[in-house]
């Protein structure tokens, strides 16, 4: 058996032009007639060319809460959605530390937090010297919903304050992470039959491709498949409308604000049969036939 190219097509979409829930999550329609694999015949896709602009945050509604606790109950707090630098994310984490700790938030005193960033280690240092009282169980909880843990470099959990007499400090135990996410994921309904690993395995899955994160906030993001990298086997006959999604490692719409496009090369295949080769099974046959009528 041999494999012969029959067809291709090449599709040109682009988000702003699809029935669009978000540039990241979109429809593509396909109303005419376009490929369709009969008997003996499959179709693959191939993603060939994708562009979109890094217009999405790094800190976004997804990846931007955290607790300060303190007299057994967790208080909510949330960073800036936006592109932070370490100096930005130190401000923000003093001023939502020192709003808590404030006369205006009901106690006695209004207390000064220092926020500082290790250009050796990538992390951050929270302490103070408290006036009034402190608690003893003051702590920065990460273990929510939509954490920041990895924005500030805390791991999700609940983290203790070291609190020596007055005075109070607690130091990341990852580096930050101001980039935000590392690969953009891109899935489609046409294929279901690729896979991705977790806990329990290999699983099922309609991602097609990963495109690394290379350029910087605002610029274009372009991929070229030079080396027909992300190629996967359509699960259908026909080729008929179909959803792209993009989204992080956690499958999270990544947050696209304006369109993204690409170019997908589909090619339909058939299973021929090889002539030679069965010319060969033939003769071997014959041979073995021949051999039996001799030992008979």
């Amino acid at each position: 058996m041999k494999v012969e190219e029959v067809q291709k097509l090449i599709l040109f979409i682009d988000s702003a032009k699809s029935d669009r829930r978000s540039h990241d999550d979109f429809d593509v329609a396909i109303k005419n007639k376009t490929m369709e694999a009969g008997e003996n015949e499959y179709i693959e896709m191939e993603i060939t060319e994708a562009t979109a602009r890094r217009d999405f945050y790094a800190v976004q509604n997804f990846n931007k809460h955290f607790n300060i606790y303190y007299s057994s109950s967790g208080k909510p707090y949330s960073l800036q959605e936006g592109n932070p630098t370490s100096a930005t994310l130190d401000t923000e984490l003093k001023n939502d530390f020192q709003a808590e700790f404030s006369t205006a938030n009901g106690h006695s005193h209004d207390e000064t937090f220092t926020v500082s960033f290790s250009q050796y280690t990538g992390r951050i240092t929270i302490s103070s010297t408290f006036q009034g009282s402190v608690p003893a169980d003051l702590a920065l909880d990460t273990n929510v919903d939509n954490s920041c843990f990895e924005i500030i470099g805390f791991s999700k959990k609940r983290h203790n304050f070291t609190i020596d007499g007055q005075n109070v400090s607690l130091t990341g135990d990852l580096p930050i992470n101001v980039q935000g996410e590392q690969n953009i994921f891109m899935h489609c309904t046409l294929v279901q039959g690729n896979f991705q690993n977790n806990t329990d395995g290999l699983q099922n899955t309609d991602l097609v491709a990963k495109f690394p994160i290379l350029s910087a906030p605002y610029s274009n993001l372009t991929f070229f498949n030079t080396g027909r990298l992300f190629i996967s086997r359509v699960s259908a006959k026909k080729l008929l409308g179909f959803r792209i999604r993009l989204t992080n490692e956690d499958n999270t719409l990544i947050g696209l604000q304006t369109n993204f496009t690409a170019i997908l090369t589909f090619r339909k295949y058939k299973i021929v049969e090889d002539k030679t080769e069965t010319a060969i099974k033939e003769l071997i046959r014959l041979e073995r036939l021949k051999m039996l009528k001799k030992e008979i």
